[in-house]
């Protein structure tokens, strides 16, 4: 395997496996960047939490709260998104928002519209651990 540079920031493009049997023209394309060390890093920490001590000590995996972090992080947008009606999914620039709180709701908005299945995948791509289809 051939192991190739990465370039923060830059905004990236895929489709999902999710829609390999539609035709190109057809499917979505979601915009991302990759995790940059320190994310990733911290969200790995974040995954696992353990609170109390003794008899009230409890473990907990947090891979729903990883899953929507990631995508706060790395998702920059999409094409050809669309309703089962056939209307475009509008995408919110967080950038709108006025403080950090509006920009969270206005990402966590954004995360909504798609669902659970290609959330999953998409977080596998944006940590870079699954393989980008680019076509």
């Amino acid at each position: 395997m051939k192991i190739l540079g990465l370039r923060p920031g830059e905004v990236l493009e895929t489709t999902l496996e999710l829609q390999k049997s539609e035709k190109a023209k057809d499917r979505t394309t979601f915009l991302y960047t990759s995790l940059d060390a320190s994310d990733y890093a911290r969200i790995q920490n974040e995954l696992y939490q353990v609170d109390g001590w003794g008899k009230n000590r409890r473990e907990r995996f947090l891979t729903g709260t990883q899953q929507v972090e990631v995508m706060k992080l790395g998702l920059k947008g999409w094409k050809n998104f669309k309703y089962e009606d056939g209307t475009d999914v509008a995408w919110e620039e967080p950038s709108k928002g006025k403080n950090a709180q509006e920009v969270d709701n206005i990402m966590m908005n954004n995360i909504n519209r798609i669902p659970p299945e290609a959330r999953a995948e998409l977080v596998d791509i944006i940590r870079g651990e699954s393989t980008v289809s680019q076509d």
